[in-house]
Formats: C-alpha cells, structure tokens, sequence
C-alpha cells in the first residue's frame, strides 16, 4: 500500500508541478484518497462487479483477457 501511495504522489506530482510544491500539498492529497477510499455512498461491489463464471481466452501474445477487457476498449 505504502508503495502505491508513493507511486501516486509521484505521478500526482509530475501531472500537476505547480500544485504539488511544499510539504502540504503532499498531505492533502494523501488526505484526500484516504477519504475517498472510505466513502460510504459509493456502491464499490456494484462498481466493480466481479463475475464468478468468466470465459477466459488467450491472445496471439499468450496473455490472459476476459470478455470484460474487451467490452471496456482494453484490447488493441
């Protein structure tokens, strides 16, 4: 968690450089995703469904990929 946490400060930083100089930008964005990821009025599980029986096939790369990518515009 601490490197995800790091890793988007990081790119947080390089997209908006103006706002994130000092130490309290740094703050307040962590601030700010701790309570995002603990809001109550966001269904997460309907969001984020997860379907027990997926049909799984492979691509001409041998990587794995599910009828979901390819509704959501993943695929090439």
């Amino acid at each position: 968690m601490d490197i995800a946490l790091t890793n988007s400060w990081i790119y947080f930083k390089m997209a908006n450089s103006e706002e994130a100089k000092g130490n309290k930008p740094r703050a307040d964005f962590f601030v700010q995703i701790a309570t995002e990821m603990v809001r109550q009025d966001v269904d997460w599980a309907g969001k984020y469904k997860i379907r027990r029986n997926v049909n799984i096939r492979r691509s001409a790369r041998q990587t794995c990929v599910t009828d979901n990518d390819s509704k959501s515009g993943i695929l090439p």
